[in-house]
């Protein structure tokens, strides 16, 4: 593959735009990739699995695919906020991934750097601005821990990531409560500018009758 590059950039002034474009769109269909449309769980299988293969025990198979099948599962009884969660966090999840893998398409990262990225990675799509954990309904989150295994949960790894989504839920929240706190404020010394202009005006009032 190298080889070839080598070749066409050698011969690059030889070769007319838009045969350079065609080629390096061939080279280039086989190694990019992008979640999968049809089944978001087959990304796993079908499309992470392929670039980086690291076998039942890797990131893609053990626990990518194992933990979307099972939250795709458990998806019917969670409430409507806690569906859009699921495919938004599920889509933010695969798309860092392509992301990282199209870093350096002719370098594919290993297995332990690949998943040391994608747990990485969970926290931040757990809690998006939209669709959050933090926000969950109570349902949602029993559901969630009918799904994850209790090693998983309590492993180094899992542990690592809840202490992660809890730091930001409780980041946000503190922020929303200073907003609040903020805007109640801001409330407040309008309704006294408002007061006090009123009770200008009617002094102003009074005055100018008096002078009448």
């Amino acid at each position: 593959m190298k080889k070839l590059l080598f070749i066409l950039i050698i011969f690059s002034p030889i070769l007319k735009a838009s045969s350079q474009q065609q080629i390096f769109q061939s080279l280039y269909s086989d190694i990019k990739m992008k979640p999968c449309d049809n089944d978001i769980c087959d990304f796993y299988t079908n499309y992470l699995e392929k670039k980086v293969e690291c076998g039942k025990g890797g990131y893609a198979i053990g626990y990518g695919y194992k933990y979307c099948s099972k939250f795709d599962k458990y998806k019917k009884n969670y409430s409507n906020y806690g569906k859009l969660w699921n495919d938004s966090a599920m889509k933010c999840l695969q798309t860092k991934l392509v992301n990282y893998i199209n870093l350096d398409p002719y370098n594919m990262p290993s297995c332990e750097d690949l998943e040391r990225f994608a747990f990485k990675s969970h926290p931040t799509c757990y809690t998006q601005k939209k669709y959050s954990f933090c926000n969950l309904r109570a349902k949602d989150y029993i559901n969630i821990l009918k799904v994850i295994q209790a090693k998983d949960l309590l492993s180094k790894k899992g542990i690592k990531q809840v202490l992660a989504t809890a730091k930001i839920c409780i980041k946000n929240k503190l922020r929303f409560k200073k907003k609040n706190k903020i805007k109640l404020e801001f409330k407040k010394k309008i309704k006294a500018l408002n007061f006090l202009i009123l009770n200008i005006t009617k002094q102003l009032q009074k005055n100018i009758r008096k002078n009448l």
